[in-house]
């Protein structure tokens, strides 16, 4: 889960669910680059700030060892 969206300035993103370990969160531009890494576990929560990207469409990628989960964010 990632909020808010469309966002401006900081988005929070929440990894739900169980996850054995830590996840890693991977913040993309539509191209591919990441712009920001970060690691999380199950029910925590992770943020980044939007405030100095531009406007457009990026990806926030979640990835453990059994789950791959990606979400459009749309930074205003």
């Amino acid at each position: 889960e990632a909020y808010p969206n469309p966002v401006r300035n900081e988005l929070t993103v929440r990894a739900k669910g169980t996850v054995s370990g830590k996840g890693r969160l991977l913040l993309m531009d539509v191209s591919g680059r990441i712009m920001g890494a970060t690691e999380i576990r199950s029910n925590d929560f992770a943020t980044f700030s939007m405030s100095r990207y531009v406007s457009g469409i990026y990806i926030i990628k979640y990835t453990d060892e059994h789950t791959t989960q990606t979400i459009k964010v749309n930074k205003e």
